[in-house]
């Protein structure tokens, strides 16, 4: 409550569509007249408009980061060669890892290198490719392009997409997630390339405490 006025302020901004209250009050010669209300009004639109427009300007700036870091990315990190493509194919090492189908296995025990090797037989094994028909040379490249994007950090590296990638293969196989129901196909292809693709490019730097320490 307002000691000099007795007014009682309510908090009106869990209320649909407002993003905020100005509270005029104790005005120096008499009450409010039609014409403060008007001038009040005119200027709630401005800050209204004010606003509106820094909102706009935050979400300019963010698309303009985002598309500042495709063109990084596409420039600089994705340029993978026939022979990287033609070295997985033609790999004669069969990669039985007896133990990678289950939830004790360790990813990190994967030589670095062969990690897009793995890629490749988690993705025979649960039959994305003849499923949806796609060319074993064209995902290589995929594979390999999605490795060139992640960056040698600590935590989201390349190795961290592929511990990740690896859960999602072990709980589409071993909860049998299609054969269930719980997932069609493509839905478990999505999920397992979500997995391989989500901190591509990661900086390290996302959260609000440490881009401001930054």
């Amino acid at each position: 409550m307002d000691k000099a006025t007795g007014f009682h302020t309510r908090n009106i901004l869990d209320e649909d569509n407002i993003v905020g209250v100005a509270q005029l009050c104790n005005k120096i010669d008499g009450n409010f007249d039609y014409f403060d209300e008007q001038v009040a009004n005119a200027f709630s639109i401005y800050c209204g408009i004010s606003i509106m427009h820094s909102l706009m300007y935050k979400r300019i700036q963010d698309a303009q980061a985002r598309s500042k870091l495709s063109n990084e990315l596409m420039t600089y990190h994705m340029k993978v060669s026939n022979q990287d493509v033609a070295d997985i194919t033609t790999c004669p090492d069969p990669h039985d890892e007896p133990n990678i189908g289950k939830f004790t296995f360790t990813p990190r025990k994967i030589l670095h290198k062969e990690t897009p090797c793995y890629i490749l037989l988690m993705m025979q094994h649960l039959n994305f490719l003849e499923h949806f028909r796609i060319k074993k040379e064209t995902l290589i490249k995929f594979i390999l392009y999605v490795k060139k994007g992640y960056r040698d950090l600590p935590y989201h590296n390349w190795l961290h997409a592929f511990s990740v990638s690896h859960f999602a293969f072990l709980c589409i196989k071993n909860f049998q997630l299609i054969e269930k129901g719980y997932m069609t196909k493509l839905e478990a292809l999505a999920y397992f390339i979500s997995c391989m693709c989500h901190d591509i490019d990661h900086r390290g730097t996302t959260n609000f405490v440490s881009a401001a320490i930054k």
